[in-house]
């Protein structure tokens, strides 16, 4: 059961031990009709509990967190892990099984985006009609509704009825309603990818301005970059539990690094038992499954550290790395060319390169092509190496996506400091230069 508010000045939301259970197909009794009927019986007599067995799966367990005013959570998972109904609880759609939730301030959720449209209402109509359904008056609707036209930039077309606009315009108007709710606690579900990349950039900024006027805000998705730059705070729920409760760049590096462990045949591994893990740094092909095709094929890829002193030491920020690919030629007279793309485990592009040695390999045989980056140049964290390759005379252009992942680990004069954590991938040592100006006073 949901209580009441809380004493607290400051906007607050509080959930403490939320479980939900979903039922399927009702309740199963043991022992057939028999069983049930004396149960029934029982009850009738008041004697006993019955016997009656409720078969359902949890769909959130044991989940508690606090947030105060400011605070932005992100809630990532795979589709079915639980985001959903957390938000369906906030918002008080549905009521938990188990565990109570607190709250100081006005409820907003936007679990759906463009409820309450109609498609033969206007743009201006639906503004009004959309609005009133999510609790806003006509009042407030109606000071703000310059600025909700101005955010959805379809000015044009706003007393056009919303069933001939395209599928961009309909989420731009639907969300620029939801965007100027005016509520301590607002919930968002899956809607703040919309849009094309203007658009998306606006989402972006009003999130923050809502964050930083004390608002709680909780947002769920799949766009984690979204996640990382919004939010000051992650949970990664899997199976209706939380799997990690903390930085979002911490949670979701762990999030992506389970993936490939799974990828890989580890199965899905908890944060727990990722730090165990090594990332094989090489990968070897048989003959007969090489990727490639009649022309060339790979044999082996590899990442090894680069260490003076010898030994084998850890791939760190610090640390110069090579990437190795071993390769056949199986037809001569032609010059091959590589073209080298690193991506972070997100999927986001980090740098590219393109061989600038003289090629050697005219001839059918088997070759070794390196590619060598200097210490300080990646951020810590996951990625993973894609390779294009082809031939002057262009008879083939060949893709090889993921050929080998890398880990790249936070060295630890780095690890207790503010600097740990930056969004950017590329961290290069760079020469920086500082002077005292002229005409600073020197008593």
């Amino acid at each position: 059961m949901i209580e009441g508010r809380v004493e607290p000045s400051d906007r607050l939301l509080i959930a403490e031990g939320l479980g939900k259970t979903y039922y399927k197909g009702g309740k199963k009794w043991k022992g057939g009709v028999l069983a049930m009927l004396r149960s029934l019986s029982e009850r009738l007599r008041g004697q006993g509990k019955g016997g009656n067995v409720e078969l359902g799966f949890e769909a959130l367990r044991e989940l508690s967190f606090t947030l105060r005013s400011g605070d932005v959570l992100g809630i990532i998972g795979r589709n079915g892990a639980g985001k959903s109904t957390l938000l369906q609880i906030l918002s008080r759609i549905v009521s938990p099984s188990k565990g109570t939730v607190r709250y100081n301030g006005r409820v907003a959720a936007v679990l759906d985006v463009g409820t309450g449209f109609h498609p033969e209402l206007t743009g201006r109509e639906n503004v009004y009609f959309s609005g009133s359904l999510m609790g806003m008056s006509k009042t407030f609707i109606h000071s703000k509704f310059d600025e909700i036209l101005a955010f959805s930039g379809v000015e044009a077309f706003i007393d056009t009825p919303v069933k001939h606009y395209s599928s961009g315009m309909y989420v731009r108007l639907a969300f620029a309603v939801a965007a100027f709710m005016e509520a301590d606690i607002l919930l968002f579900d899956e809607v703040l990818a919309v849009g094309d990349m203007e658009f998306r950039l606006k989402v972006y900024e009003r999130v923050k301005a809502i964050a930083q006027s004390g608002a709680i805000v909780v947002m769920a998705g799949h766009d984690l970059g979204q996640i990382a730059q919004l939010c000051n705070r992650c949970l990664w729920l899997h199976e209706g539990g939380v799997y990690a409760d903390g930085v979002p760049s911490d949670v979701i590096e762990q999030y992506m690094e389970s993936y490939l462990w799974e990828a890989m045949g580890y199965g899905m591994r908890p944060p727990a038992e990722l730090g165990e893990l090594v990332a094989p740094t090489e990968r070897h092909w048989l003959p007969k499954e090489a990727p490639g095709n009649d022309y060339f094929r790979l044999s082996n890829a590899a990442v090894r550290v680069i260490s003076e002193a010898g030994g084998n030491p850890k791939l760190s920020m610090n640390t110069a790395f090579e990437f190795e690919l071993g390769y056949e030629k199986l037809v001569s007279g032609f010059l091959t060319s590589f073209y080298v793309s690193v991506y972070h485990i997100s999927g986001i592009p980090v740098l590219s390169t393109v061989n600038s040695l003289e090629t050697i390999d005219g001839e059918i045989g088997k070759y070794v092509v390196r590619c060598v980056f200097p210490p300080n140049l990646f951020n810590h964290g996951l990625y993973y190496i894609d390779v294009w390759v082809g031939d002057e005379g262009r008879h083939f252009t060949l893709e090889f996506k993921q050929v080998i992942f890398f880990k790249i680990a936070c060295p630890p004069e780095l690890e207790q400091t503010p600097w740990r954590d930056v969004h950017a991938h590329i961290r290069p040592t760079l020469e920086w230069q500082w002077e005292r100006a002229e005409g600073n006073r020197k008593d």
